[in-house]
This record gives structure tokens, sequence and C-alpha cells, in this order.
């Protein structure tokens, strides 16, 4: 599937099931690509800015026999373990980036379903600015092999932080990855992690793959770096020295 389906297009173009298009290649666990049954779907609650809906994520199964794990199939504008949108969750985030108090974003978040907790909100920001934080030199990298000679306001109109810097941006440039006026950033970031397999500290890589079952974890990384969790088990992440070919992110 597109990265930047919306939710109305992705409930049309599942009306028969999941498309012959859509079936992964690679395995995201093993990496392996010997070949995947179908394995079924499951029901997910989403809460959109304008109403809830309940999409299919469609699962598979790899066949090689030292896997034999299932996963399923994320469309961008959802993320895992999440029943938020991803617009839902940048608009929580902009607004606290315009210094707008948590209490009263928390109050005037108006969803379709019951409020969102302040302890909600938060987690959804701390999760962002941890994964911007991996993202962010990804995002300049695309943008400005797209766009070289983008311009930025200065003075008094420049944004209070690196993420106003990108929300800004990527209304800037967004025309020139997608047709649809209405992707937000943080999808198109996530259609970036998810190319170029970026897993963050602590992630299931698995996380990071393409929807359409691809993976980028096995080409255009020059180099990785380790991390531990509280000194325990080591998490391995990686991390891109900006290298890569933009063509193969632009698409």
């Amino acid at each position: 599937m597109n990265w930047d389906t919306c939710v109305k297009t992705y409930l049309e173009m599942i009306l028969n099931g999941c498309p012959k298009e859509w079936r992964p290649t690679v395995c995201q666990y093993c990496g392996t690509s010997v070949g995947f049954h179908r394995h079924g779907y499951y029901n997910r609650m989403l809460y959109t800015l304008e109403e809830i809906l309940e999409i299919l994520i469609f699962r598979f199964k790899c066949k090689h026999k030292a896997c034999n794990r299932t996963f399923g199939l994320l469309p961008s504008f959802v993320e895992r373990y999440q029943s938020a949108a991803v617009d839902v969750q940048e608009q929580v985030i902009s607004e606290l980036d315009n210094g707008v108090p948590l209490r009263v974003v928390a109050e005037q978040l108006d969803l379709p379903t019951q409020p969102y907790s302040e302890k909600s909100l938060w987690r959804w920001k701390k999760k962002w600015d941890q994964q911007l934080k991996v993202l962010e030199p990804i995002f300049w990298q695309t943008v400005l092999s797209r766009v070289p000679h983008l311009t930025l306001p200065r003075g008094s109109q420049s944004p209070r932080s690196s993420r106003g810097w990108l929300f800004l941006a990527w209304r800037e440039v967004r025309s020139h990855f997608t047709d649809s006026l209405e992707v937000g950033c943080l999808q198109w970031l996530i259609h970036l992690a998810r190319l170029q397999a970026v897993p963050f500290p602590g992630q299931d890589l698995s996380y990071f793959f393409r929807a359409d079952g691809g993976a980028g974890i096995f080409h255009s990384w020059s180099g990785w770096h380790t991390g531990r969790d509280s000194g325990k088990n080591p998490q391995w992440y990686i991390l891109p020295l900006l290298v890569h070919q933009a063509d193969s992110i632009n698409s």
C-alpha cells in the first residue's frame, strides 16, 4: 500500500480482503524470503479526529522453520498498540509545542471517544521526543535532497523547538512527496522509519519494516551503534550515517 493512504481509502481497498500486492516479500523477524501463509487478521478500533473506525490488520506467518512467527501489516496512519491515529497524536504534540498547557490540550481534545488523560498525552510526547532524535537527521537529508533551496522563516516567526521546525518544513515541502494535503508529518516519519528499518532503543525491529513487507535493514546502512537498557541486556539499534541514496527514501 502507498505510505500516504488515508483511513477511508484503506477501508475501501480491503473490501475484498488483503490485496495481492500487499503480500510481504521479506519476513519482519528473520529476514528470509521463503514464503508466507496468510494467517487471518485482527480488528483494531481506530480513533481519528472525526470519528471512530474499525479497521482490519492482515497477518502473515513466515514459512521458515527456524522462525515460524506471525506479523501484521500496519498502515502508516497507525502504530502498534495504539488506538489513536497518528494525526491525533500530531495535533496534540503540535499544540504542546506551541506552548498550550497539557491540561488545556487534554480538555480541548475533541475526539468521538472517552477523553484521554493528561498522562496518556504526556506519554505520546515523550515517545515522539525519543523517536525524533533518531529520525530528524533522516528527515532533513530527505527534504533537502528533494528541495535543496528550501526557505524557512527567521526571527520572531521561528518555531520554538526542533519538532516545530520539522512540522513547519513538512508543510512547506509536503507537495513534493505526496498529492494528499491531509497527510501529516508524523505519518511520513513513520514511513521513513519503516522504509529504512530504523529501530529505536528497546523496540522490536519488526515495527519498522514497510507495510508492504519490504525491508531496508539489509542494505543502505553504513554503520551501527549499540545501547544498553539500564545496564542490563544489550538493546541493539541502528543509526544512519547519512550516506544513503536519497532516491530510495523519496519513493
